[in-house]
């Protein structure tokens, strides 16, 4: 008689999915910049129905931030995973999602989501780059009331700008040629900010000088901001000098 034929062969099963082993996985791709990989380690934990941590989140959001363009339909993904889960995220999650949303040009996104956070558990916890993004997008297009929002915010938090941001709405207040807010912007560094490097004064005399080319009895404000920039290169060469 012939041979009974053999049975045929099961199907290849998938590998079970292991959720730490995918942390790991992802963390690896942070460290080389492997946006790819970080993508394809997100699409089998969307097929195993599992959630990302705040830290996976934190770091999915970096590599989306990385590419270019940044990966906004990746990074929306990751958010509406995490918040559909009710996964808890903390500050980096949030700021990494603002970063993202205003590169990609989404500033009334960048600020729902600023004001989300403000209202939220982590609000405590935030930081001047929640804010700074927001800050930058108010300078490329010279938005007064963007910029006027997001600082009366970040005062709210208790926070200030640092030398990026102030020269960023110094830049902003040159282009729309407005020597009053340059003054108040004049004051409010003035308390905040002890010294800045040669850079940073040459960046911020450079918007003043724009200012006060634009505006009418500006060079008031051009010369107070010569002061400051005395003031603050004293304080710089008295914070580098020995101590007795």
């Amino acid at each position: 008689p012939a041979p009974a034929e053999a049975p045929p062969a099961p199907p290849p099963t998938e590998p079970r999915f292991d959720r730490r082993e995918s942390s790991k996985e992802l963390r690896r791709c942070a460290s080389r910049s492997d946006a790819a990989g970080a993508a394809r380690v997100f699409s089998r934990m969307e097929a195993a129905g599992a959630a990302p941590s705040d830290a996976d989140c934190s770091l999915l959001l970096h590599l989306c931030g990385i590419t270019t363009p940044p990966d906004v339909a990746l990074a929306a993904r990751v958010w509406e995973a995490a918040r559909a889960a009710g996964t808890p995220l903390h500050e980096p999650s949030w700021s990494g999602m603002i970063r993202l949303m205003c590169a990609h040009g989404d500033v009334a996104r960048a600020q729902a989501l600023l004001t989300d956070m403000l209202q939220g558990s982590c609000a405590d916890r935030v930081r001047l780059r929640s804010f700074s993004p927001l800050i930058a997008a108010a300078a490329d297009r010279a938005d007064a009331p963007l910029a006027a929002s997001t600082c009366e915010q970040m005062r709210a938090a208790g926070l200030a700008p640092g030398d990026a941001e102030f020269i960023m709405l110094a830049r902003l207040h040159a282009r729309r040629a407005d020597g009053d807010a340059l003054g108040e912007l004049l004051g409010w560094m003035a308390t905040e900010v002890s010294s800045m490097s040669d850079e940073h004064l040459d960046a911020m005399a450079h918007c003043f000088d724009i200012g006060a080319a634009a505006t009418p009895g500006g060079e008031g404000a051009a010369a107070a901001a010569g002061t400051a920039g005395t003031a603050a290169s004293a304080g710089a060469a008295g914070d580098a000098a020995p101590q007795d």
